[in-house]
């Protein structure tokens, strides 16, 4: 198989070495010098491709605009799915105690949202006060992290609703 691959690629050398130097006769090094002096760029690229020897193209359409900026975030929206994520972080605070967690823990706040540990790591903390307020920001691989007031950990969560 290799021999038969070298015997076309030999093959083929001349005839591809013979076709690059009539394209590079065809078109000198003055042609591409009075195409780069057009200041007008369609007018520039049309002169290039006249020198390749393909037609004129027809108009190209105009891009869209840009989009606008996305609105001011809102803590209502905070941890929804990405095409509905506007806040990056928030503050709220738990709706009762919440002195231990693990896996699975549902946590409600006082502005109606839910939140369950997915995070594999416990704790138990017995002097957090009651309705303790809590900081939820985006993890750094996505997901989020919950940091509650006078506790030093950081409890990965996800929004139930």
């Amino acid at each position: 198989m290799k021999a038969l691959g070298g015997a076309v690629g030999g093959a083929l050398a001349p005839i591809l070495f013979a076709y690059a130097a009539v394209v590079s006769a065809a078109i000198d090094e003055t042609s591409f010098a009075q195409c780069a002096a057009v200041g007008d760029a369609t007018a520039r690229l049309a002169c290039y491709d006249a020198l390749a020897g393909r037609a004129p193209a027809t108009a190209a359409p105009v891009p869209a605009p840009a989009a606008t900026a996305a609105p001011a975030p809102a803590p209502a929206d905070f941890g929804k799915p990405a095409e509905l994520k506007e806040a990056e972080a928030m503050t709220a605070r738990v709706v009762g105690t919440l002195r231990e967690w693990k896996r699975g823990t549902v946590i409600r706040l006082d502005n109606g949202q839910v939140w369950r540990v997915t995070g594999d790591d416990t704790g138990y903390y017995p002097n957090v006060p009651e309705n303790p307020e809590v900081t939820i920001k985006q993890g750094f691989f996505g997901g989020y992290v919950l940091e509650m007031q006078g506790v030093n950990s950081r409890i990965r969560v996800r929004r139930v609703s």
